[in-house]
Parts: C-alpha cells; sequence; structure tokens
C-alpha cells in the first residue's frame, strides 16, 4: 500500500468513527413527546389511546412552566397519575392512534396523531379550547 492510499484510508477509517460517535450518541438522546411552545403553565398532560384508555397521565399540585415533555418522565412538581403506583407507562407502538391533552392556566390543548416510536409522538390535527372560548381547530 502507497503512503498517500495509507493515509487515505486512515482519513476513511477516522470518518467511519466519528459517523458511528455521532449515530450512537444521537440514538441515546431522548426526544421529546412534546414540544410546548412558549413555555406555558401546564396543570396536566395525558396521553391515551384512540379508544380512551389513558396510557400515561401526569398533573402538578399548583401550574408549573414546562418547555417539554418527555413520556414516562414525571417533570419535578408533577406526580404520575396513571399509571398508578409510578409503574413506568408501557411503550408506545409506532403507527398507533393517540391522543395528547394538555391543560394550560390559558385553555385545553388536544393533539391527535401517531406514535413514532415507543416514546416519541407525531401530531396530526389539533384542537384549542381557550378559557372562555369555544373548541377550535389550530394550525
Amino acid at each position: 500500500m502507497s503512503r498517500s492510499s495509507h493515509r487515505w484510508y486512515l482519513y476513511l477509517l477516522a470518518l467511519a468513527m466519528v459517523i458511528v460517535w455521532f449515530v450512537s450518541n444521537r440514538a441515546a438522546e431522548r426526544l421529546p413527546l412534546l414540544v410546548i411552545s412558549g413555555p406555558t403553565d401546564l396543570e396536566t398532560f395525558a396521553i391515551a389511546k384512540e379508544d380512551g384508555e389513558v396510557l400515561w397521565s401526569i398533573a402538578a399540585s399548583e401550574p408549573r412552566t414546562l418547555s417539554r415533555i418527555e413520556y414516562g418522565s414525571v417533570p419535578a412538581g408533577f406526580h404520575q397519575m396513571v399509571p398508578e403506583g409510578n409503574e413506568p407507562p408501557r411503550s408506545l407502538i409506532a403507527g398507533e392512534w393517540l391522543e395528547c391533552e394538555t391543560v394550560t392556566g390559558d385553555g385545553v390543548f388536544i393533539h391527535q396523531g401517531l406514535a413514532t416510536g415507543p416514546e416519541t409522538f407525531n401530531p396530526v390535527t389539533s384542537t384549542m379550547s381557550l378559557v372562555g372560548s369555544e373548541a377550535r381547530p389550530s394550525d
């Protein structure tokens, strides 16, 4: 192997190692189930199956400012209501239809969509009902 081809081999090996490191570290990150624009004072959050069965629900004793929610991770100042006993919720099933309900001091926000992985959700439709108003679709 010539000196220049050996150098290229080392460059490619180093690049491959960087790519493997990057991919493995990205896979270990927990993606948020919900990112809240604002942030806003959250009172309760629940995620349920299409038939209404609640998979996971949390509530705050008093509204707490949050900017994101990770499925199964109870934020400080909140307590888990479902499942009982602080058991972890079951994993979401990719492709299952879900509904997330977020209650804030401003109103109720409902997002319906599909699970995209064990802890992730892609909203397809949204509805909001602001305090003192009728429910209306949101964009």
